[in-house]
């Protein structure tokens, strides 16, 4: 999100609980896979940061997406 905000499953999480909740999904399934969704306001730096909480959950295959732009 633009402010920085991330979200899993329509929830606000923090950077720390997303690490968590990977690394408890890699435990339980090694082979998961994570699709980070940004829209176009989104900052990078926050994308570096959920891709660093990927690495550090050894998560193996990480996708990015971009959300479609808004009209309006």
């Amino acid at each position: 999100r633009a402010d920085g905000t991330v979200v899993v499953d329509g929830r606000e999480v923090t950077l720390e609980a997303l690490r968590q909740k990977l690394a408890a999904a890699v435990a339980r399934r090694p082979e998961q896979a994570v699709l980070v969704r940004g829209d176009e306001a989104a900052r990078f730096g926050i994308g570096l940061e959920v891709l660093d909480a990927c690495r550090l959950a050894k998560v193996k295959k990480v996708d990015f997406a971009a959300l479609p732009a808004r009209n309006g």
